[in-house]
């Protein structure tokens, strides 16, 4: 019998990621399954280096936007990179038929901090946590 997530049964993503419920290390797990390295996935996700590095070690939160992208490049969807979408990924083997890393190689445990601190979460616009000073409101 399979273990299987159903995607389709969990909250909306979006608000997920608004609540600050995004995981460094689905992020991590997610990056190392696809043995996804380097400037080149800065790149894909549309920031600049370290950015990336600073999401897995839950020092800067991605936007909405960076978090698509990082799903779209990790054939990932946005669910698996949340809290309360994604179990943990606690070891075991990957496996690739073809192309770049194919074969099988043990995964090892979960790396990194399980959750952004909320001020890492307010420092992002868009987020249920970000202020925005009385001032910068428009009417």
């Amino acid at each position: 019998m399979s273990a299987e997530v159903d995607w389709d049964g969990q909250s909306d993503p979006f608000e997920a990621w608004r609540e600050g419920l995004v995981s460094p290390r689905a992020i991590t797990a997610a990056l190392d399954m696809r043995a996804l390295y380097g400037p080149e996935v800065d790149e894909a996700c549309g920031v600049q280096e370290p950015a990336v590095d600073q999401w897995e070690a839950g020092q800067l939160y991605p936007s909405w936007e960076q978090l698509e992208a990082l799903s779209r490049l990790t054939e990932f969807p946005v669910r698996f990179f949340t809290r309360d979408g994604v179990s943990e990924v606690t070891g075991g083997f990957v496996c690739q038929r073809s192309g770049k890393g194919r074969g099988c190689r043990p995964l090892s445990g979960p790396r990194g901090p399980r959750e952004f601190p909320r001020e890492v979460v307010a420092a992002t616009e868009g987020t249920r946590w970000h202020v925005v000073p009385l001032g910068d409101q428009r009417r």
